[in-house]
């Protein structure tokens, strides 16, 4: 019982009154309708998710096994402009109907009611009328938004592909009956779409490389991608942004060998410094004739030994050519080391086909390469301070100490200190430089490299503009000399030379 105040006292008003309808048969009807046509819009709804969310690779993957109902998926989300449109007149109609039966019913009902018991109500039943209609449809849309799109939405976005396997069929059906319907919908789109410029046949680039990165950054944070695949999968990204000069060894690093030593200093110089090739340089290493290799070596004794023999010529490419690229002329002249001029022809440095493995995988270490290169570079003074190597690459400071100093600039931490200061501290001095949380104090520096960094871990500060710093140091001069460019340089120095 529902019970309104009026100025004679309370009326009883029994709303939904079988006595008020045309029966109590028609109301379960009209119900029952309602419930339906709900189902029927959750139905479409998640149907239109589950199209959209199924991963296509496994519908691939699963159809080449031989499942067909995989098959008639992977056709239409390859082509799903005739199933949207199918699914769309579903939803209007689901809805329309819907909102008819409940407004058409009870709002005929409720007003009755109201006007037999209610004497303001049987005065102004248009109003009432409205007033019915208007609280229906609120309601109704309340219901239909929650059980009839957000949750079967969310259902199917969680299991995409079972609801498109239960969807097809019955979206197979709907599309047959309303084939003339759904055919003039899709012409009067593609109609529109035309008009405003759009070409509807196409569907444009599906994936990119920024929702790639996304994905596996996501993958990431949720585990199911490990640390080291994640930033294999960036630096294939980045990879073919990359150029000679970003990943060569400099030529301050370079252990080359002359045209006139002979052959005892060679075998000295390979036991000792243990690279399997060295360049060969006539005069200075800007001017480099060949590369020897370890095993050419061996082949020859004191009494034949001769460089100009053994050696091999060398391959040169400028310090602007992408990596992708150096890797193909690598491969084309079956060499693992080239050279690197710059715009004058002196030689910048040497790239090896390590150096570009490098950038995909990380860092490779061979049977020379042990951890006590890398503990000897570094010091512990106490809890978050350290000292190292200036010219020690920040990748492996990070990866030793577990810090997160930014590397994309710069390869070394002399060239990143460098560039906070502006300029290269004088012998003797001992500046401080605060960079994000980070304390940076120069303990030893000569005219050309910061050699030793004392590095303090600390609160997080406001970082200061590095490559303002560095623009303002490289305005100090106007045309740098060949010292002044290497000295500028050894930011992209390598620690060693490639084996």
């Amino acid at each position: 019982m529902v019970f309104f105040m009026s100025d004679d006292g309370s009326i009883p008003l029994q709303i939904l009154s079988a006595a008020d309808t045309t029966g109590g048969g028609n109301l379960a009807l009209q119900i029952f309708l309602i419930v339906f046509l709900t189902f029927l819009n959750a139905f479409f709804a998640s149907s239109e998710i589950a199209l959209l969310s199924v991963n296509d690779t496994k519908l691939k993957k699963e159809a080449e096994n031989g499942d067909k109902k995989a098959a008639l998926l992977l056709k239409i989300v390859e082509n799903p402009s005739r199933f949207l449109s199918t699914i769309q007149v579903g939803v209007t109609f689901s809805g329309f109907l819907n909102s008819a039966v409940a407004s058409s019913s009870f709002a005929d009902m409720i007003t009755n009611a109201l006007a037999s018991s209610w004497q303001f109500a049987a005065e102004h039943r248009s109003l009432i009328s409205t007033i019915s209609i208007v609280v229906i449809t609120i309601l109704l849309s309340f219901l239909t938004l929650v059980f009839g799109e957000l949750v079967p939405k969310r259902y199917a976005m969680k299991y995409s592909e079972r609801v498109a396997r239960l969807a097809i069929s019955p979206l197979r059906g709907t599309g047959f009956i309303f084939a003339p319907f759904i055919k003039l919908v899709t012409w009067s789109v593609n109609g529109v779409l035309r008009m405003i410029g759009i070409n509807p046949n196409d569907d444009g680039e599906n994936v990119t490389e920024e929702e790639i990165l996304l994905m596996v950054n996501e993958g990431q944070e949720k585990g199911v991608i490990g640390d080291d695949e994640s930033e294999m999968i960036n630096n294939i990204f980045e990879f073919g942004d990359k150029t000679a000069m970003d990943v060569m060894t400099h030529r301050t690093e370079i252990v080359a060998i002359s045209i006139n030593d002979t052959f005892e200093h060679v075998i000295d110089m390979a036991a000792r410094e243990r690279y399997s090739r060295f360049p060969v340089y006539d005069g200075s290493v800007d001017n480099i004739i060949g590369i020897i290799h370890i095993k050419d070596l061996l082949k020859v004794n004191q009494d034949t030994f001769n460089l100009n023999a053994i050696m091999r010529a060398p391959a040169f490419i400028p310090e602007s050519q992408k990596i992708d690229d150096v890797f193909n002329v690598l491969k084309d002249n079956k060499t693992h080391m080239t050279i690197v001029v710059d715009e004058y022809g002196g030689t910048s440095g040497i790239v090896t086909m390590e150096d570009i493995l490098e950038e995909l995988v990380g860092n490779i270490r061979d049977e020379y390469d042990g951890a006590e290169e890398i503990e000897n570079t570094i010091q512990k003074l106490e809890e978050d301070t350290y000292v190292v190597d200036g010219l020690m690459e920040i990748d492996d400071i990070n990866d030793e100490l577990e810090l997160d100093i930014p590397s994309e600039d710069y390869d070394t931490i002399s060239g990143l200190v460098i560039a906070l200061l502006g300029s290269i501290p004088e012998e003797g001095e001992h500046p401080e430089v605060d960079y994000k949380n980070y304390t940076f104090t120069v303990l030893a520096s000569n005219e050309k490299i910061i050699k030793t960094v004392k590095i303090k871990v600390g609160e997080i500060i406001e970082p200061e503009d590095v490559k303002k710093s560095a623009a303002e140091s490289e305005s100090k001069t106007s045309k740098p000399s060949r010292e002044s460019r290497d000295s500028q340089n050894l930011d992209r120095n390598d620690n060693s030379q490639k084996k």
